[in-house]
């Protein structure tokens, strides 16, 4: 399994993902996959290693431009201002985008998915075993700990996280715990640093393991028991 992100260029070199001057012809300068790796479980065995690789759709080239030791999975990359993150097993890793080099690294226990706000990164949280917060807001730079949503307003391991505006948007399925899955929305208040509310997805919105957002409204991809699947669907102005 990999995970991948598209990286655009304007002709003549400046980086642009969305806002593109309507004058300037752009093209795709490379795509960064996040090769997931294969952890034997029995043995204990890392049997392929979590590598981050670059393809040069242009040249339809791609080269591994880092392994990631010590890590059993991968579980996210996201580009940004010239840099990549990624989440792996339990770390939290910072690479130049033209250099591929590690400008960071910090220890994030349970680590799953990010989002990005402002100079910070909103990263949900899960583990089997439990944890002592699902939830916490990180300094993009230096990846120090800014603050966590405490486990008594937020109890069950979270998935996926959308920024929209100055909220962050948490999917929350309690997916570790296999027969106690939950279906919720949470939505941290990221310009007061607050949990808002929790939004419940209803009996067929179990185990929210994607969000996408569009025309106003935020999307939910349900994995339910592992058994089926459910979209659900909320307006972001009024979370209904």
């Amino acid at each position: 399994m990999f995970n991948a992100f598209v990286r655009s260029s304007l002709i003549g070199g400046a980086l642009a993902l969305a806002t593109l001057p309507t004058f300037a012809q752009s093209y795709t300068h490379q795509v960064v996959v996040l090769n997931e790796g294969y952890y034997n479980v029995s043995t204990q065995e890392q049997v392929v290693p979590v590598t981050l690789g670059a393809y040069d759709p242009a040249a339809g080239t791609y080269q591994t431009v880092a392994t990631i030791d010590g890590a059993r999975f991968g579980n996210h990359v996201l580009v940004a201002d010239q840099r990549i993150y990624v989440a792996a097993d339990q770390r939290l890793l910072v690479f130049d985008a033209d250099t591929y080099q590690l400008l960071a690294e910090a220890t994030v226990p349970g680590i799953r998915r990010f989002d990005l706000w402002e100079d910070r990164l909103v990263i949900t949280l899960g583990e089997v075993g439990g944890l002592p917060q699902y939830c916490e807001v990180r300094d993009k730079n230096t990846l120090e700990l800014d603050y966590a949503i405490e486990a008594s307003v937020l109890p069950y391991s979270c998935e996926a996280v959308k920024v929209v505006g100055d909220k962050a948007y948490v999917g929350i399925n309690n997916a570790f715990d296999w027969s106690n899955v939950v279906g919720q929305v949470g939505v941290l208040n990221l310009a007061t640093s607050t949990w808002e509310q929790t939004i419940d997805l209803g009996a067929d919105g179990q185990n929210p393991e994607h969000l996408m957002v569009s025309n106003g409204s935020l999307y939910t991809f349900n994995n339910r028991d592992f058994t089926g699947s459910s979209i659900s669907k909320l307006d972001l102005a009024s979370n209904i």
